[in-house]
């Protein structure tokens, strides 16, 4: 389902940023990359400044050194339009805020985006 190409984003992202992704391969046998709340908002806003657009994304609760599947998720059916774009950034954003301010700071957060 998730149609990321890591190689894609690497080169859009601050070194600094990128350097703190959470690798999911070994932890759940998925080729995905998730962040902390600190990063995954800059992440999402480099994403949208350079024409992707988020489609949704997956929440991950950190315990005892290892990460686990929490169900919570979000999407957006947008359009790929500038519009849609925007709505897609907001949408996340608010999504991740939301679970930050309730549960805390024990989660991760992978998206999924497109290139529009």
């Amino acid at each position: 389902m998730n149609s990321n190409h890591l190689g894609d984003i690497q080169n859009i992202i601050p070194k600094s940023t990128w350097s703190k992704k959470i690798n999911l391969e070994d932890s759940l046998g998925v080729n995905e990359v998730a962040w902390h709340y600190s990063d995954i908002v800059q992440v999402i806003n480099i994403l949208t400044r350079n024409g992707y657009i988020i489609l949704g994304g997956d929440v991950y609760q950190l315990l005892n050194d290892s990460i686990e599947v929490t169900y919570d998720n979000w999407y957006i059916n947008a359009e790929k339009t500038e519009e849609g774009m925007r709505l897609s950034e907001e949408k996340a954003k608010d999504y991740i805020e939301s679970y930050f301010e309730k549960f805390g700071e024990n989660f991760i957060y992978s998206i999924v985006y497109k290139k529009i």
